[in-house]
């Protein structure tokens, strides 16, 4: 699939929890679950730095769980998904990953991909937050990818097509595990290099406005699910932010 860049360094799990001058640890763990409901043995489950290469890693057991200790603090992301990446499924993504303290991720493992996920708060205007990622089907990646000329700016833009059939309705997104209002599903470009042909290039990004529930002190997580209402494919991802008193602070 697009991502960006690819990384060749990969460093274990063991060599961050041999970790001796750590003062303090933080453990991620969850369970990994396909969207039959089946548990996911064997998922690799990857912690990322900045530049995506691999900081920590682990497989799930036989029942999907795992686990992660490395030293407290803030992550890039975490990816986690099957052997079969690619051929039959896609990744799950954690984002903005805040291990000051103990996390619980669950991951569900399926064909869509909600990538590079971000959430930020609306300034001035309705209490609702944007949330902003791009989705990725892994039918539409295999039966060829739709590309679609779109007049940006005056330019003629080359846009690869590779999201699924989505509406307010296949979308859902939940703020500390409470469902929230999707108020509106607006669509736009991200635009990227292509390494193959050195050419600027785009891919579509869905930008939902949600309603913003009251919010404590503290970490917060926001989870987008979505289903392709043409092949009933699913897939999902979560990020983290952090709130003062006044429940701002993203």
């Amino acid at each position: 699939m697009i991502r960006g860049r690819t990384v060749a360094l990969i460093v274990t799990a063991a060599a961050v929890v041999g970790c001796h001058g750590c003062a303090s640890q933080s453990t991620l763990r969850g369970v990994v679950h396909y969207a039959s409901g089946e548990p996911c043995e064997g998922c690799q489950v990857a912690l990322k730095h900045p530049g995506f290469d691999d900081l920590a890693t682990t497989r799930t057991d036989v029942a999907g769980r795992y686990h992660i200790t490395v030293p407290q603090g803030l992550y890039n992301a975490v990816a986690i998904h099957d052997d079969r990446y690619g051929a039959e499924t896609l990744e799950f993504w954690g984002w903005n990953v805040d291990l000051t303290e103990d996390l619980e991720l669950d991951a569900v493992v399926d064909g869509l991909e909600v990538y590079n996920l971000a959430v930020w708060n609306s300034k001035g205007g309705a209490p609702s937050l944007f949330v902003s990622f791009r989705p990725m089907s892994l039918d539409c990646f295999l039966g060829g990818v739709e590309i679609l000329d779109a007049q940006l700016g005056g330019d003629v833009i080359h846009v690869r097509d590779i999201a699924p059939s989505l509406d307010a309705e296949h979308v859902r997104v939940t703020v500390d595990d409470r469902a929230v209002v999707i108020e509106s599903v607006q669509w736009y470009y991200e635009f990227y290099v292509n390494p193959s042909t050195s050419q600027r290039e785009a891919l579509r990004v869905c930008l939902l406005q949600v309603e913003r529930p009251e919010l404590g002190s503290g970490r917060h997580a926001v989870t987008v699910s979505i289903t392709d209402r043409e092949t009933g494919s699913t897939g999902q991802a979560a990020t983290y932010f952090r709130s003062n008193e006044e429940g701002f602070g993203f």
